[in-house]
């Protein structure tokens, strides 16, 4: 039996995703990001066999957070996000804070499409990959602390401070990663595609 963490604002979508993991796998499910982060962090890796995250912009900070936290606590699970209407560098960023196991999963899509995709993911038939999503390259970690600061709406000085570099070089880290996402600005990351 498989263990799945389920995050999505939507209780329709929520009850039918259950549904639909159920017969595979025990659920966790909530639509409140903390609860989903304690429940997290407070299980260990191999705990968590899959986790679906339903994207919201609203939230980036908390998203992010809860991110990093799946990349270093739970670095063997499968993540599924539905990208909802995040804009695709913010969509690639999301990317680069998780592990390598990460695939999309539309919940416009048919139930019997969902059924299937999901069964396989859970039943280990289909095995998750990044790379198979964006061609870009990943963020450094050095790149993905600079554009966190500033989607937290940090000044590039304090951010300076923080990491203990030079402001040209916060700068520097900030077009190389926005670059990589294909991201003109940071407002890029912020603002969802229309």
């Amino acid at each position: 039996m498989k263990n799945a963490v389920l995050l999505c604002e939507c209780s329709f979508t929520r009850t039918a995703l259950e549904t639909l993991l159920k017969p595979d796998a025990r659920v966790f499910s909530t639509a409140d990001i903390e609860r989903c982060r304690l429940h997290l962090a407070h299980s260990r890796d191999g705990e968590v066999d899959l986790i679906i995250l339903s994207l919201s912009n609203d939230k980036i900070d908390a998203l992010v957070h809860l991110a990093n936290l799946i990349r270093c606590y739970h670095p063997s699970c499968q993540v599924l996000m539905d990208p909802g209407s995040a804009s695709t560098p913010l969509l690639h960023f999301y990317l680069n804070c998780l592990n390598t196991h990460v695939g999309l999963i539309h919940f416009t899509q048919s139930v019997s499409a969902l059924e299937r995709f999901i069964g396989k993911v859970v039943r280990s038939e289909k095995v998750l990959s990044t790379r198979e999503i964006i061609s870009r390259e990943l963020l450094s970690l050095r790149e993905r602390s600079v554009l966190q600061g500033l989607i937290k709406e940090l000044k590039a000085e304090d951010i300076a401070k923080t990491l203990s570099l030079n402001v040209k070089t916060i700068s520097h880290y900030k077009r190389a990663g926005l670059s990589k996402l294909g991201a003109r600005n940071i407002q890029a990351l912020l603002i969802p595609e229309v």
